[in-house]
């Protein structure tokens, strides 16, 4: 296989290592619509989305991309994902899209969307912090991906409807995936 056909993806999540939530339902995506052949995922837990650019995160970025250079013979890609919360309760929420969006850009790195949540872009509806593993594990078990509008994961880039996500559309730039 050529080194331009296997590649590693790192996604940068929201969650804790512990939740890892996010983690599964993107896991639920790439085993449903990719062929991930012998490509690396990889995931960093940001333990909240305000942690993007601090050290601990950028250390683990490193971390991970310097691993697989040492085994493996492709490229690395860094892909944030973020709800899309549009919550204004929070003042840092106004300006946090703008500052993420020119992070990525400067950093080349890619970046999918949850409007408003994840949970609300898999599941249709919001989901209580407190059962939020039990849904996780819920939509594992149950297969429930097949029931997820494929029109809901495929947004443009700029997504702000609601119960939508452009991480197909990201994720379809990746021939090695395909």
């Amino acid at each position: 296989m050529n080194s331009d056909d296997v590649i590693q993806l790192i996604f940068c999540v929201e969650s804790t290592e512990n939740a890892a939530t996010d983690k599964w339902y993107i896991k639920e995506v790439l085993n449903y619509y990719f062929n991930l052949k012998e490509n690396k995922i990889s995931y960093v837990f940001m333990g909240g989305k305000y942690n993007y650019n601090n050290q601990l995160t950028i250390n683990k970025i490193n971390k991970l991309t310097k691993e697989y250079q040492v085994t493996g013979s492709g490229k690395t890609y860094v892909i944030y994902v973020f709800d899309k919360d549009q919550n204004n309760q929070d003042s840092r929420d106004n300006q946090f899209e703008k500052d993420v969006k020119m992070y990525c850009k400067k950093q080349g790195y890619k970046l999918i969307w949850f409007v408003k949540t994840v949970e609300e872009v898999m599941w249709g509806s919001k989901i209580k912090k407190q059962f939020k593993k039990d849904k996780a594990l819920d939509f594992i078990r149950k297969n429930q991906i097949k029931n997820v509008k494929k029109k809901n994961l495929e947004a443009h880039e700029n997504v702000n409807s609601p119960c939508k996500s452009n991480i197909l559309t990201v994720l379809n730039g990746f021939r090695q995936i395909k």
